[in-house]
């Protein structure tokens, strides 16, 4: 009996829930979730703030996936390491939009499409990023609002990012012509200061700042020619000044080189321009008639700056600016470039008018043609003849100005001598009649001043008796 007995043996029920180690990891499902508020919010707050480009990045990397990493790492010691790893990538993939936040495409399109949402801080700052495209977007819109505040820190950052400074006033010019007037006088003015100074703008970005003056130039009302050609001659450094040279050549075609409209430049460039122009063409007549380039980065001719000298000598002439000095430089240039003796004393005084001659005879300011060193030494030498002859004739009159005036004085001082000699006589007639009336007593004489003096007498004793009578 004991034998039929079944052979009972303690047995442990296994109930499978589903749980396996290798999905330990779905125990903490709240991490994805977690994981895709803070990459949001992180976000967030680098458009609104407008954080720089790997900021973004680093505190995705230090505030979520790190740690996130780390308690993965601790919390699932027994998952194998495949599953470990597949979840720190997922995490990782919440961080893509913020290692986008590095890319200038990326943040190009989000000012594109939110900039209007974002504050006036946020587009300033968004106006220093080291992204060409999006510093130009947050320009535009910052300018577009209202506050002059916006438009002097604008103003200094586009000092120092002249590509963007193109770009945005020439989309500002469209809507707001004065703003965008007054942002590129003022940008122009502190590039030009800084190549002539040297002092004010990095050399790093001197060509930049070239050709940004160069297509800016047309929103204040000038070509920039003048500035890019003192420049690209006497800049402050030779960096500077092959800069100045390869914008001035490559935006200013043969209308801008003919066109020389001293009119609408700076006072304050035209003389120093002038004698720098002066310096460059001092040269004689035949290597002013070369058509090779001045230098690698001018690509004007020696005659092309001929043209310029001749006519803003001209028109400083004309406009009765520092005549003498500009006659001076001008009547030395044409010796050397004419071989004509300007300086003889003969007529040296005259320069002026012989400088103005030679201005009228060769510089057409409104006909708009180029200026030949040959017709302009034809002009000089018919000045020359001219001013001679004028001189000639002054000096003669001077001359007989001279001998008039000594003939005068000589002819005063005889009529001088007579005067005081009649005088001399007439003084010794009265005399002569005084003492002989006195010494030979002269009756008639004698007898009217005693009558005269009885009257006077008798007149103050009646005067005494009625002053007496009217006492009493």
């Amino acid at each position: 009996m004991e034998n039929d007995k079944p052979n009972r043996r303690r047995a442990t029920l296994i109930y499978d829930t589903g749980v396996r180690e290798d999905d330990a990891l779905s125990r903490f499902q709240w991490v994805i979730p977690s994981v895709f508020l803070v990459s949001g919010l992180v976000l967030m707050i680098a458009i609104l703030e407008w954080f720089a480009p790997q900021l973004p990045v680093l505190v995705f990397l230090g505030v979520v996936l790190v740690p996130v990493g780390l308690v993965l790492l601790v919390k699932s010691q027994r998952a194998r390491p495949r599953s470990l790893l597949a979840a720190v990538l997922l995490v990782s993939l919440f961080g893509l939009p913020l290692m986008a936040w590095n890319v200038g495409a990326y943040r190009a399109a989000t000012v594109f499409v939110v900039g209007d949402l974002l504050s006036t801080e946020s587009l300033l700052r968004a106006s220093q990023d080291r992204s060409d495209a999006v510093a130009r977007l947050a320009c535009e819109r910052a300018l577009m609002g209202e506050g002059r505040d916006v438009e002097r820190r604008m103003r200094g950052i586009l000092e120092y990012r002249p590509s963007v400074a193109t770009r945005c006033l020439l989309s500002v010019e469209e809507e707001k012509p004065d703003l965008a007037l007054r942002i590129a006088r003022h940008l122009s003015r502190h590039w030009y200061e800084g190549w002539m100074s040297g002092e004010i703008l990095p050399e790093d970005i001197g060509c930049e700042a070239a050709d940004a003056f160069a297509q800016t130039a047309v929103l204040h009302q000038s070509q920039g020619t003048p500035e890019l050609l003192r420049c690209s001659l006497s800049a402050s450094t030779p960096e500077f000044a092959e800069c100045c040279g390869r914008a001035l050549s490559e935006h200013a075609d043969d209308g801008a080189i003919l066109a020389v409209n001293p009119h609408l430049w700076n006072e304050e460039l035209k003389v120093p321009l002038f004698r720098r122009l002066i310096e460059a063409v001092d040269l004689p007549a035949a290597t002013l008639m070369g058509t090779d380039p001045v230098n690698e980065s001018l690509s004007w001719t020696p005659a092309d700056l001929f043209h310029w000298t001749t006519h803003l000598g001209c028109h400083l002439m004309d406009e009765h600016h520092q005549v003498d000095a500009i006659a001076a430089h001008l009547s030395g240039s044409i010796e050397t470039q004419c071989g004509l003796e300007v300086s003889d004393p003969l007529y040296a005084f005259s320069s002026v008018r012989f400088i103005r001659r030679t201005c009228e005879e060769a510089v057409q300011f409104d006909a708009g043609g180029r200026v030949d060193v040959v017709e302009w030494c034809e002009a000089a030498r018919d000045a020359t003849g001219v001013t001679v002859v004028e001189a000639a004739i002054a000096a003669v009159g001077r001359a007989q100005n001279a001998f008039g005036i000594d003939e005068l004085e000589r002819s005063i001082s005889r009529g001088s001598d007579v005067v005081r000699t009649e005088e001399r006589r007439r003084e010794a007639q009265a005399t002569e009649r005084i003492d002989r009336v006195m010494d030979d007593e002269d009756e008639d004489f004698v007898t009217t001043t005693r009558r005269e003096g009885e009257k006077l007498r008798a007149l103050s004793e009646s005067l005494f008796r009625a002053d007496e009578e009217t006492d009493l």
